[in-house]
């Protein structure tokens, strides 16, 4: 038997004035996610800084990619953030090593991508 893992880890830096508005900015969207997916796919820590997202086994990168989008939009924060991802595996299991990435920022649209959509896009004719 294999364990299957998706791990990830980043920071989104927000001015200190806006902490207390983001905790109630992820509180309300958190309360979403768990009733939409009955759980939240992220550990979520208020640092100095600005909030830590990471998890080290079960990460959902959607859970992180909508309560960043909504802190930039609602807290007018105007510069990026970008958070990766990997997934493994306690065994070597063929197509079961992968990983990502998102780019939001307020305004725009996501930006995604996945390692496995490397077939997609090599050796095209």
């Amino acid at each position: 038997m294999a364990n299957y893992y998706c791990e990830g880890s980043g920071v989104l830096e927000l001015p200190k004035d806006k902490i207390e508005q983001a905790k109630e900015i992820i509180a309300r969207v958190s309360e979403e996610l768990e009733e939409e997916d009955g759980f939240l796919g992220v550990d979520i820590v208020f640092e100095e800084e600005g909030i830590w997202f990471s998890h080290d086994e079960s990460l959902t990168p959607s859970h992180v990619e909508r309560i960043a989008s909504c802190l930039l939009d609602e807290l007018e924060i105007d510069e990026p953030f970008y958070f990766t991802w990997a997934e493994t595996c306690s065994k070597p299991r063929v197509d079961s090593f992968s990983g990502g990435g998102f780019a939001v920022k307020r305004g725009h649209d996501s930006h995604r991508v996945h390692a496995s959509s490397v077939r997609d896009h090599v050796f095209e004719s």
